[in-house]
């Protein structure tokens, strides 16, 4: 299970990518990228409590709490990083003149 979630999650990355940048159509709804967006989802669910298991079980007791703040901290910020980057080449895409 540990290797499809990061498959899935970077398959599915690189189709949002390819997906925002190809369906920048401003009079349309943007389906194409929110079914790969769902594809991603799927793959960060798969991926990440495999990983924070993983990431956190060679810690002592009394670092857990600690590591596992900072662990969900930098998932955050990606999450806020893709979501700033994708919608920027989307809505770049979406007033470039065709």
């Amino acid at each position: 299970m540990m290797s499809l979630g990061p498959a899935v999650l970077v398959a599915g990355g690189a189709l949002a990518a390819l997906a925002v940048y190809h369906a920048a159509d401003p009079t349309a709804y943007p389906e194409p990228p929110l079914i790969v967006l769902g594809v991603v989802g799927l793959g960060a669910g798969l991926f990440s409590p495999v990983f924070f298991t993983l990431a956190l079980k060679p810690l002592r007791p009394q670092e857990i709490g600690s590591a596992a703040g900072l662990l969900n901290a930098f998932e955050q910020l990606g999450a806020t990083l893709g979501v700033a980057i994708l919608g920027s080449v989307y809505l770049n895409r979406a007033g470039a003149p065709r």
